[in-house]
C-alpha cells in the first residue's frame, strides 16, 4: 500500500505501457529506477523499441519491411515487454539496475514466442530482419545468448512439428498444383529457419 501511495505521489500515475510507443522506458521506468545511459531502459529497451517501430516507415533503420504478420508480432511483442516490466515495478520492484536488466532479459523469450502470432510463426525473411536490427555486440552478448537459446528451443520444436505436418500433406497426390507449390514453399521456409537457428547457436557458442 505504501509503495502505491508513493507511486501516485511521485507523478507516475500516468505511467502505463502504450501500444506503438517507446516513451515508457525513459519517461517512466528510467525516472523511477535511474540507471543512466548504460542501463537497460535507455541503452536497450528504448533503443530497440524505437528501431523496431521504425520498420515499414519512411524513417526505417532498414531497407526491408516486415510482413503483415511480422508487424502484428512486433506490435504485440513491444507492448508485452513493457507490460512485463510494469507488472514487476508495481509488484516487488527492482533491487538494482542489474536486477532490472536481468528481469527484462528473462521476459524476452516469453514475449517473443507466446504472442499471437509467435516469433516461431513468422517467415524466414522476418527473422532475418528482426535479428539484423540488433547490434552485433548486443545480439551475441552473454545475456542475449541465453535468451536466444530459449527462443531457439521453443521454435525448433514448433518448426519440426510443422515440417512433419507439411511432409504428410505433400504425400497426398490429390493436392492440386497450386496447393502443392504453396506447401513446398512453406517447407523451404521452415528449413531455412532451422538452418538459421543452428547458425545463431553456433555463433553464440563461439563468442
Amino acid at each position: 500500500m505504501l509503495f502505491l501511495l508513493l507511486f501516485f505521489a511521485q507523478g507516475f500515475s500516468d505511467c502505463n505501457p502504450q501500444a506503438n510507443s517507446c516513451g515508457y522506458y525513459d519517461q517512466c521506468l528510467e525516472r523511477a529506477f535511474p540507471c543512466e545511459d548504460n542501463g537497460y531502459s535507455l541503452s536497450y529497451g528504448k533503443k530497440y523499441c524505437q528501431k523496431y517501430l521504425s520498420l515499414n516507415t519512411e524513417n526505417s533503420v532498414s531497407l526491408f519491411s516486415l510482413s503483415p504478420k511480422g508487424k502484428i508480432w512486433r506490435d504485440h511483442t513491444l507492448l508485452c515487454l513493457q507490460e512485463e516490466l510494469h507488472k514487476q515495478w508495481l509488484g516487488s520492484g527492482f533491487a538494482s539496475c542489474e536486477d532490472l536488466t536481468q528481469y527484462a532479459f528473462d521476459s524476452h523469450p516469453g514475449c517473443y514466442t507466446q504472442s499471437n502470432p509467435s516469433f516461431c510463426d513468422l517467415k524466414y525473411s522476418d527473422w532475418l530482419l528482426v535479428t539484423s536490427v540488433v547490434d552485433g555486440r548486443d545480439l551475441f552478448s552473454l545475456k542475449s545468448a541465453k535468451q536466444i537459446s530459449k527462443v531457439a528451443l521453443t521454435c525448433s520444436t514448433h518448426i519440426i512439428r510443422s515440417l512433419e505436418k507439411t511432409d504428410q500433406l505433400l504425400r497426398y497426390k490429390s493436392q492440386g498444383p497450386l496447393r502443392r507449390e504453396r506447401l513446398l514453399s512453406e517447407k523451404k521456409d521452415l528449413e531455412l529457419k532451422l538452418e538459421y537457428i543452428q547458425k545463431l547457436k553456433k555463433q553464440n557458442s563461439s563468442n
